[in-house]
């Protein structure tokens, strides 16, 4: 089973509205296939209907959005210190720990104070406009050629996930990389990002 990763470019409060009102992603997953169900038996691939609140993005394969992660933790501590303070602050907004409290803003703004909605497991982070220029400025502070030398000097390219290599280059200049257009993109429209892995 493949794995996808989408983005959503989402105009923010129509889809907090839409989580709240859908107790969480269901109204992305509930759109129709297809005008009819003879129609969706006879073609297997029958592409939903666009969202028109959200510009959606596709990160391929998306199985290289997980190792990616996986690279990460195994490339984190090797950082020198004045690369961890930057770069952890950036990519831990990417790939949040299970102690990241502020990994799923549209759970916590479509929930009442002090009291998030229900999660949605396929969220792998989601930022309000806000959090979403606060990544870029971040991502902007930080050397990515550096932290692409440190990977080539420790020697990282290695079996990551099951069965794909990652490298330190295509680290920084594919899958980073794509996350900061997301994220470039959503903050020229003054909207929010939304990333679900699925």
């Amino acid at each position: 089973m493949s794995t996808d990763v989408t983005g959503l470019i989402a105009e923010w409060e129509t889809a907090v509205a839409a989580y709240r009102a859908t107790r969480g992603m269901d109204f992305y997953w509930d759109r129709s296939r297809g005008p009819t169900v003879g129609a969706v038996a006879e073609e297997p691939w029958v592409e939903r209907e666009p969202l028109p609140f959200a510009i959606e993005r596709d990160f391929a394969p998306g199985s290289h959005f997980l190792d990616a992660r996986d690279y990460y933790a195994f490339l984190r501590p090797l950082l020198p210190h004045y690369l961890f303070g930057p770069v952890d602050a950036f990519l831990s907004m990417l790939w949040p720990g299970p102690d990241a409290g502020d990994a799923d803003d549209i759970r916590e703004d479509a929930g009442r104070p002090g009291r998030p909605a229900p999660p949605d497991r396929a969220i792998a982070f989601s930022m309000r406009p806000l959090t979403v220029r606060v990544a870029l400025e971040r991502a902007s502070r930080i050397p990515w050629d550096e932290v692409e030398i440190v990977g080539e000097l420790q020697e990282i390219e290695r079996e990551v996930g099951t069965t794909d290599r990652m490298e330190s280059w295509y680290f920084v200049h594919v899958v980073v990389h794509r996350q900061r257009e997301w994220l470039a993109e959503a903050a020229d429209l003054n909207r929010g990002l939304i990333v679900l892995v699925h």
